[in-house]
């Protein structure tokens, strides 16, 4: 019998999944048989992969699993090749920046896994802020961003003029307070505080507000019609003439304390990973 040990032969951009005894599933809660695998790592250079772990007071971190260690006998260990060629170095620089943010790391496994491609060859999960040198480069910013609008996309802002707005997307971990749903031609549909109204996307327009168009991954290839996004909207369970601010509350504290597994706070949908950056202004 070869008792040689056996070490885990990858490349950059390789994932690998494996079982950690630190994360037993909950028998209590659970029906399945004991899990083989439980975590996701990223390969991000030739000594480490990276993967969600969580010190021991329970908040989640990035941690390392070292290639350098043999494997041992028994352990479940699977290897998914990367198969994105010249795009993995960019792919893994999206990990390698989000190291002191497990949000943002666990958002690109979940881009990962959705093949959100264009999310993390972005390089941020965010877009980064714009900064116009007059009115005139905004409103160049501006018509863009709307010859890019198409049925169903999200549309997301920031009353930068508002404390509250600013405060929502601080506490929420991202640039975003509200979002709202484009239907065709600009017209938007929204939840605000007097309740469910249509709009024209006009009414963001102005550099008090910071505005980006977002897209959802199975669109990119397949937009969809103008007519199935208005029965969409139409058929939204949100209050038609009131504001549920106990739901806001209640998902933008979860949202503080890093849970985004929800999505109904704008920036926990972001938090997903299967929505793609598309235009901002």
């Amino acid at each position: 019998m070869n008792n040689k040990p056996r070490y885990i032969e990858v490349d950059l951009g390789d994932v690998i999944i494996f079982y950690d005894s630190r994360f037993p599933p909950d028998l209590e809660t659970g029906t399945q048989e004991f899990p083989t695998v439980n975590r996701v790592a990223v390969v991000v250079d030739d000594a480490k992969a990276l993967f969600i772990g969580c010190n021991k007071f329970g908040l989640k971190r990035v941690e390392v699993f070292s290639l350098g260690l043999p494997v041992m006998e028994g352990q479940n260990i699977t290897i998914l090749k990367s198969s994105f060629g010249e795009s993995n170095g960019l792919i893994v620089n999206f990990f390698l920046s989000a190291q002191n943010d497990p949000n943002v790391f666990e958002a690109g496994l979940k881009a990962l896994h959705a093949g959100n491609l264009p999310l993390l060859l972005g390089g941020h999960l965010f877009p980064e802020e714009p900064i116009y040198l007059s009115d005139e480069e905004y409103l160049t910013a501006w018509h863009n961003l709307k010859s890019c609008l198409l049925p169903f996309d999200s549309i997301f802002t920031r009353d930068n003029e508002s404390k509250l707005s600013r405060f929502i997307a601080w506490s929420t971990h991202g640039p975003w307070s509200h979002v709202a749903q484009h239907v065709s031609d600009g017209r938007i549909w929204e939840s605000v505080t007097s309740g469910v109204r249509e709009a024209s996307i006009d009414v963001y327009k102005g550099r008090r507000f910071r505005v980006a168009i977002y897209r959802h991954i199975q669109l990119l290839d397949e937009p969809m019609t103008a007519q199935r996004a208005a029965e969409i909207v139409s058929s939204h369970p949100f209050r038609p003439n009131s504001y549920n601010y106990v739901q806001a509350a209640r998902y933008g504290l979860k949202s503080f304390f890093g849970d985004h597994s929800h999505a109904l706070v704008p920036n926990s949908m972001i938090y997903q990973g299967i929505y793609v950056p598309i235009a901002q202004a």
